[in-house]
């Protein structure tokens, strides 16, 4: 398996995904294989069939309201469905996609603002706004999974949707 579910070359070459869905009560494994599809008017828009080649599944160990409790009990879990997964398929995997519900999300709404000197903004300044935001989410002390820009201000008007190639003193951003 490589790391952080990021798909080796040799699965994407094979056309072979596997998912694996950890839960608190059940960590389930499944093996596909993708096929090109023919133009259809069936499922406009899908490049692809799928077929289940292996599926194994394990009652959940070590895991609770979704967070490891006790690791090596859920990595014998884990362990033990995607053995099963890949003894039906006949094959081992190398990599894997992975779903983990993470029990304790919270959503939050963060602003930063960078100085300009009133040049022009470019891509860089946008790109300098949201780091400082996504710096404002760490210090709450938990590790981000995803953020997004609401909206930017410009000198303190709010509301602006790209603000690329315009003017001013200050940049915000409000990032949920």
């Amino acid at each position: 398996m490589s790391w952080l579910g990021v798909q080796s070359n040799d699965s994407l070459r094979s056309g072979i995904v596997t998912v694996l869905d950890v839960g608190s009560n059940k960590v389930c494994c499944m093996i596909a294989k993708l096929k090109p599809r023919e133009g259809s008017q069936l499922l406009k828009g899908r490049t692809h069939q799928i077929r289940v080649i292996g599926i194994g599944h394990q009652k959940s160990q070590g895991v609770k309201s979704g967070v490891i409790v006790d690791l090596n009990r859920a990595e014998q879990a884990i362990r033990l469905a995607v053995d099963a997964a890949e003894r039906m398929a006949g094959i081992t995997v190398d990599s894997l996609i992975v779903n983990l519900s993470a029990g304790r999300l919270r959503s939050e709404t963060f602003s930063a603002t960078i100085n300009l000197g009133g040049h022009e903004v470019e891509a860089a300044d946008v790109r300098r706004v949201l780091a400082a935001g996504a710096k404002q989410a760490l210090k709450a002390q938990r590790q981000v999974v995803h953020s997004l820009p609401v909206a930017f201000s410009l000198d303190a008007e709010r509301g602006v949707r790209d603000p690329r190639g315009m003017m001013g003193d200050t940049l915000g951003v409000d990032m949920h």
